[in-house]
């Protein structure tokens, strides 16, 4: 799929997740920046046109086949996946705490892990 992001949602769909949430998937330049952190050397790419990785991401939200996919980011270009605040999604989805059978989380962009704050219930 050309991306980084939707690569990680498509190995979580083949290691067999039962449901993703989606952080920092803006595919926009978020604020003016290509990244959440500096650019990249230049021999590496600087998200030089985000715009078209959305066409990716619906290609991947059709090939995902049921699977359901959250998008919690805060600001994003992406309408193929249902929107629910971070907050909400883990209430949805953690209940009282990270599912037992939870092998990757992955964030990719902002927020950062450092920068969101868990319900005291979920510690």
């Amino acid at each position: 799929y050309a991306n980084s992001g939707a690569g990680a949602i498509n190995l979580a769909r083949y290691a067999g997740a039962d449901h993703v949430i989606l952080l920092g998937y803006d595919c926009q330049h978020t604020g003016g920046k290509a990244h959440h952190h500096g650019d990249h050397p230049k021999r590496l790419g600087n998200a030089a046109r985000p715009d078209a990785w959305v066409r990716n991401f619906e290609l991947l939200a059709v090939d995902l086949n049921g699977l359901p996919a959250i998008n919690a980011t805060r600001e994003t270009a992406l309408t193929c996946f249902p929107r629910m605040l971070l907050e909400d999604a883990y209430k949805v989805h953690c209940k009282n705490a990270v599912p037992k059978r939870a092998d990757v989380v992955c964030f990719h962009g902002q927020p950062r892990p450092w920068d969101v704050v868990l319900p005291a219930k979920l510690l």
